[in-house]
């Protein structure tokens, strides 16, 4: 797929969400009243910061040593993640992303969720072309050539003609 289309595609993605969470602020704002979808658009903003934190202090703790007793490192890598983007997720005004954000804190989707993201970005290619090319593949070995100092001479004064 060519780079202007995957920006297409997702400028689309981003405009249809961000019609989707302001339709989702009008309807709460209806049937609840402006206070309270304030207050619930508020309380989620609270609750993201206090992931985002909650997320900060626990891959601290794991840099120190102290953290992750009796978790495998992947399974507590999914946690870190999962409370990261559920906190960007509740940070975003909106009910679908506070939605999104409560079902990546859940421990299997958000294991399906990373296992499946890190499958496919093992199979990205590095060259970032996509699909990957099958073609021939082509051994070869570079040399490094050193220049003697004899080779460095200053050069030489502009002459006139």
């Amino acid at each position: 797929m060519p780079k202007s289309s995957v920006s297409q595609i997702l400028s689309l993605f981003l405009v249809l969400a961000l019609i989707a969470e302001i339709t989702s602020i009008i309807w709460a704002g209806q049937i609840w009243g402006v206070v309270s979808t304030l207050g619930l658009l508020l309380a989620s903003g609270i609750a993201g910061v206090c992931l985002l934190r909650s997320a900060g202090r626990d891959g601290l703790a794991v840099l120190t040593r102290r953290g992750s007793a009796g978790l495998k490192p992947e399974d507590f890598h999914y946690r870190l993640l999962g409370q990261v983007t559920s906190g960007v997720l509740f940070l975003v005004p909106g009910f679908f992303s506070d939605l999104l954000g409560l079902l990546v804190l859940l421990p299997m989707v958000r294991r399906w969720v990373f296992s499946t993201l890190a499958i496919r970005s093992q199979s990205w290619p590095a060259h970032g072309n996509w699909p990957p090319s099958r073609g021939l593949i082509i051994d070869g070995e570079s040399i490094e050539i050193v220049a003697s100092p004899d080779d460095q001479q200053p050069p030489s004064a502009p002459t006139s003609h």
